[in-house]
């Protein structure tokens, strides 16, 4: 401030003596106003770190992958030359065909851990399962049911008991 006050007071003609003084004035009290106008900006992440402190995971844009990154395990650096966002909840998308391929097994709620169908053929919009009790069911059918599926056999080719997972798809929006 002392610096503003100076470089004021020294750019005005000595031909009036107060003049100097108030123009010293009239500059220090605009770069002080200036300030105080900084200090109330709204906090462009105010609604992030609200969440971020409510335990959601907070993302930044990556300009180098152009893609949205989780900052994680870190708190974000709320850096203004990054863009931040909520991460959003993924979608639930329609099952195709391809997500429930042929010899994966699946498990209804209320049956046996050791009871599963097998898959023998599926449609654009129908699966066909080797247990009588089954019969079919439409992709639908698959995502809305209490349904989990082990694609572990069509992927791997050996059976796995560990990768029963939830017959739904996830996309990021």
């Amino acid at each position: 401030m002392g610096e503003i006050a100076r470089n004021a007071f020294m750019k005005t003609p000595d031909s009036f003596l107060d003049e100097p003084w108030a123009n010293a004035a009239t500059a220090v009290i605009a770069e002080h106003e200036r300030r105080k106008a900084e200090q109330v900006k709204p906090d462009p992440f105010a609604a992030e770190k609200a969440a971020f402190a409510a335990g959601k995971t907070i993302q930044y844009y990556s300009k180098s992958s152009l893609e949205w990154l989780d900052c994680y395990p870190c708190p974000p650096s709320w850096d203004p030359d990054y863009a931040y966002r909520v991460k959003p909840d993924p979608a639930l998308v329609p099952l195709g065909p391809d997500d429930v391929p042929p010899f994966s097994a699946i498990r209804w709620s209320g049956w046996e851990t050791t009871e599963w169908a097998l898959v023998l053929r599926v449609t654009n919009e129908t699966v066909y399962f080797s247990d009588r009790r089954a019969g079919s069911a439409t992709l639908n059918d698959l995502r809305a049911g209490n349904v989990k599926i082990n694609r572990s056999i069509p992927l791997t080719g050996k059976w796995d008991a560990e990768a029963w997972t939830a017959c739904f798809k996830e996309v990021q929006p």
